[in-house]
């Protein structure tokens, strides 16, 4: 019974992290977002992470991600 809880917990929070990132993409000002060295876009890769790995582990691979984007060369790929 608590297995299940805390599955269903972990469902929960990535859907609504998801939820809030496709929020970001949608509705954050174009002209205020740096434009991503990586592809899959930092936001985008976050969703995949948040996907594979669930919500904690996802959230973090995710801002370790943004932190090292630095928009000086042309894009790379980098799938979590």
């Amino acid at each position: 019974m608590a297995m299940a809880l805390l599955s269903n917990l972990s469902k929960t929070v990535s859907f609504i992290s998801i939820i809030l990132i496709a929020f970001y993409q949608k509705y954050y000002p174009r002209h205020s977002k740096r434009k991503c060295l990586y592809y899959p876009s930092c936001s985008n890769y976050m969703i995949l992470a948040v996907k594979k790995y669930g919500a904690v582990k996802g959230i973090i691979k995710g801002i370790k991600r943004v932190r090292r984007c630095k928009p000086i060369v042309d894009r790379w790929e980098d799938y979590p």
